[in-house]
């Protein structure tokens, strides 16, 4: 396995979406009057909607990790958003266990 590094995945990755849009631009051009929409088509577009929010969600993360060892100046609305973030993590290492602990011991 070839090791990549950081500009090479976010190339690879940009050229992944690039093809995913033009799915969907092309999905969008074709005629969907007679498409039923059951529960399998249901499924499938909160199956693509549940997928493009955890990769929307990772980006961030990767963004607010990089943004948090940048030397250069951040604007205040990156410092704001990099401190709401290094809380978030905080309070999901620290509160999120004792809130799943104690669930699991109240339904017990």
């Amino acid at each position: 396995m070839e090791i990549k590094n950081l500009d090479e995945i976010f190339e690879s990755l940009k050229i992944k979406s690039e093809e995913v849009n033009n799915k969907i631009n092309y999905i969008k051009n074709l005629d969907n009057s007679r498409l039923q929409i059951d529960m399998d088509i249901l499924t499938k577009l909160k199956n693509l909607t549940d997928n493009i929010n955890i990769v929307n969600d990772n980006l961030e993360d990767l963004k607010m990790e990089l943004l948090n060892i940048q030397i250069t100046n951040l604007t205040a609305d990156e410092k704001e958003n990099l401190r709401n973030y290094n809380f978030q993590k905080i309070f999901s290492k620290t509160f999120l266990p004792l809130m799943l602990y104690l669930r699991v011991s109240m339904e017990s």
